[in-house]
């Protein structure tokens, strides 16, 4: 199959997009989640996105044999701020405006680089886009590390809403585990992949829960817990309309 290549897997500003064959004849692909045929466009230099796109592509020898079909989703990232229920805690608190939708994934090794923090019980998070959307799934992130009293949180619940007044659609987030259990004191960053399947979505609020105190099982017990934040991506969906 081709190779389709850019810098970037989620942009803000128009990408460019290369495709590449060893195979000689043409390269031809979709834009719209099709399957590319012999008579989809052919491919002649970058294409540029300014959208969620699904490129599709195939190569056809000069025999007209086509090859596998290569897939790759670019994810136009809308999220223009976010809100917070309460205001974030120092240290954990720099480029709070921009830091949960700044296209850069934090380390569990380094918690004072890139972590949004919250101590106590938890923090409404509220996501606005620059339109509305059809979304496919959204992508939370969160630090879980008890010896350094960070703790994920033990309950997560997604509202959406078209205009931000009236939030109607509710989605509850399974959590993969206990997080004041001592059988999970390991590090590790919990990804959660919440699928939304929503149409003409302008504004999210995240509420996430903490385990409330420090377990007893900790050396700090019954103090405050941190809640830390990482990136909030949002994905489009790309399937046609019917």
């Amino acid at each position: 199959p081709p190779l389709i290549k850019s810098t970037e897997a989620r942009f803000t500003q128009p990408l460019a997009v290369t495709i590449s064959s060893h195979t000689d004849g043409v390269i031809r692909y979709t834009l719209d989640g099709t399957e590319p045929t012999e008579t989809s466009t052919p491919y002649t230099g970058p294409i540029t996105l300014a959208t969620t796109t699904m490129v599709k592509a195939r190569a056809y020898g000069k025999d007209g044999t086509p090859s596998f079909t290569a897939t790759r989703k670019f994810n136009y990232d809308y999220i223009v701020r976010t809100t917070f229920s309460q205001k974030p805690n120092t240290p954990f608190n720099e480029g709070a405006d921009t830091l949960l939708f700044d296209g850069e994934r934090s380390l569990i090794d380094d918690l004072q680089e890139g972590w949004l923090g919250f101590s106590g019980g938890g923090v409404t998070t509220t996501v606005e886009l620059s339109k509305p959307i059809d979304i496919e799934f959204i992508t939370l992130r969160y630090a879980h590390a008890p010896e350094l009293w960070a703790f994920a949180p033990k309950q997560v619940t997604v509202l959406l809403s078209p205009d931000g007044e009236t939030y109607t659609d509710t989605l509850h987030v399974e959590i993969p585990f206990d997080p004041a259990l001592k059988d999970y004191d390991n590090p590790q960053v919990v990804e959660l992949k919440v699928p939304v399947d929503k149409k003409g979505m302008g504004f999210l609020k995240i509420e996430a829960l903490s385990i409330g105190s420090v377990p007893n099982w900790h050396r700090a017990k019954g103090l405050n817990p941190w809640l830390l934040m990482d990136e909030i991506e949002v994905s489009e969906s790309t399937k046609k309309n019917e």
